[in-house]
């Protein structure tokens, strides 16, 4: 590709600087008109944002401690009265303003935030006894249309963080099933929230484009994925069957897919080192297993093993640096 043709980044602008291309004033100008340094207007948008979510973030704090000081002064039918007017002011608001505008997207997002907390003062009122699961799983539910309807983002992150509290408590409280096939069953929800977000952004949806919301999504299915392996390292029960061994393998599959679309199809550093983490992490583990930290000699060996996995994965973190031309 024509230099000229590439497009303008913060590594080209200071190549050219280091090379004396360009002087210092122009270098700034250069990355001003890149996008990179931040102009007077963007700092103001930032702030107002900043503002709205904190100021937003702190009413909901406040309605929540205002139940929690004066439960047992109000009746109960204040209290499904004022969250319900809560809940149907923030609503309306965001129809009115329209889900496209930011002011109204967080008046969403508190809106589904306020549902939650009427079904737990529904639940503390009326003390049916029900599972805790129950919860997280209604509130997902009662959700999932404006979720779907709304296009905004905080609000998927939102509902999987529901589906997997959901899972779990599940897992614990109704189906007793062995811990390995819940920490199956997490990874297998994380990593398809992942390909279907990474899938959905790769078809144009300007709304998923910000890289932080895929990244949690990302860090929350490696976590699984680490607990997977771990599970397996640590020994299966043997009433899991053959799921003990599809697990793992299909965590290694996945992983190796990711680090193939997060080094060449979506570039993504961040991603990369997420991964490294949880290689660190299990062979670690491996290796305890191995050699054993009982004596001063396996601490030592764990030790250097952990510097020397730490030194590879840096090198090779810092060849995809350089390869994404985030590094010279």
């Amino acid at each position: 590709m024509d230099p000229l043709d590439q497009p303008a980044s913060a590594v080209q602008v200071r190549r050219l600087a280091a090379g004396g291309l360009l002087g210092p004033a122009e270098a700034e100008r250069a990355l001003a008109l890149a996008g990179v340094l931040p102009s007077p207007r963007a700092w103001v948008r930032f702030g107002a944002v900043a503002l709205l979510v904190a100021g937003t973030a702190l009413c909901l704090a406040g309605l929540f401690f205002f139940f929690a000081y004066n439960w047992a002064d109000l009746h109960r039918f204040a209290k499904f009265a004022l969250l319900q007017a809560a809940v149907l002011m923030t609503a309306s608001y965001a129809l009115w303003r329209g889900l496209e505008r930011l002011d109204a997207q967080v008046a969403l997002f508190a809106a589904c935030a306020l549902v939650g907390a009427l079904l737990a003062v529904f639940g503390q009122v009326y003390q049916m006894g029900a599972d805790s699961y129950t919860l997280f799983l209604s509130w997902a539910a009662l959700i999932a249309i404006p979720t779907f309807l709304a296009r905004n983002a905080p609000l998927w992150m939102l509902l999987v963080a529901l589906l997997n509290l959901s899972l779990f408590f599940a897992w614990e409280q109704r189906l007793g099933a062995p811990g390995e096939l819940r920490d199956d069953a997490l990874f297998a929800l994380n990593a398809l929230a992942v390909g279907v977000w990474a899938w959905a952004r790769g078809r144009g949806n300007a709304w998923m484009r910000p890289s932080a919301y895929e990244r949690a999504l990302f860090a929350l299915a490696t976590c699984c994925g680490s607990a997977v392996l771990l599970d397996v390292i640590e020994g299966s029960d043997p009433s899991v069957g053959v799921v003990a061994w599809l697990a793992p393998l299909a965590a290694l599959a996945l992983a190796a897919v990711a680090v193939t679309y997060y080094l060449r199809r979506a570039p993504d550093l961040v991603a990369l080192s997420l991964l490294a983490l949880a290689a660190i992490v299990v062979l670690t583990a491996q290796a305890w297993r191995w050699i054993g930290s009982d004596d001063a000699f396996g601490v030592l060996a764990l030790g250097v093993l952990v510097l020397a996995q730490v030194a590879v994965a840096t090198l090779l973190l810092l060849r995809a640096a350089r390869r994404m031309g985030v590094l010279r």
